[in-house]
């Protein structure tokens, strides 16, 4: 708390991912041996952190206005990779590498009454920082093609105060 009416905050983010994947049929190309059909299982995990700074302005006694940056996350996922065809299985080791994206928001929250408030946020997701995953697999390496592109969302909600340690929340 910087003032009475000016607070900011910096924080980790924490984000833990688990990968399965189930493909049928699917078509590798392995140097020497040509194209393959079988059934790939994919599967992998990995922990990382990442950082975010947040601030909060209190406009007046029962409005005020918010806004939160969370960085982007790099994961490498690693795992284990098998390939089931009619006349071989080939397994063994498996990596991604994947870099989760950042986001900003901005919100504005009013105190309707003293337990009683309600909300509302537009949030920015760099969803464009993810064009291509390569997973690095014993057939070799296999992209994946999203071209995502960045979105907006808005949200809204209430929170009501139950007692001094318990609340409850409901949005959109």
């Amino acid at each position: 708390k910087i003032t009475d009416w000016w607070s900011l905050a910096i924080g980790a983010r924490m984000s833990y991912i688990t990968f399965e994947n189930y493909k049928n049929p699917m078509v590798a190309y392995i140097p020497g041996l040509g194209p393959i059909y079988g059934r790939t299982h994919i599967k992998g995990d990995d922990f990382d952190c990442g950082w975010l700074v947040s601030t909060q302005f209190k406009l007046t006694d029962d409005l005020s206005l918010g806004a939160i940056y969370r960085s982007r996350i790099s994961h490498t996922i690693k795992g284990e990779m098998d390939l089931k065809t009619p006349d071989r299985r080939i397994n063994g080791n498996a990596k991604a590498d994947l870099e989760l994206p950042s986001s900003a928001t901005v919100g504005l929250n009013y105190d309707i009454t003293s337990k009683l408030r309600t909300g509302v946020a537009l949030t920015w997701t760099e969803w464009s920082t993810i064009d291509t995953i390569e997973f690095n697999l014993p057939t070799g390496v296999n992209p994946l093609e999203l071209k995502w592109e960045d979105a907006w969302r808005i949200g809204f909600g209430f929170e009501y105060d139950f007692t001094s340690d318990f609340c409850g929340r409901i949005g959109y």
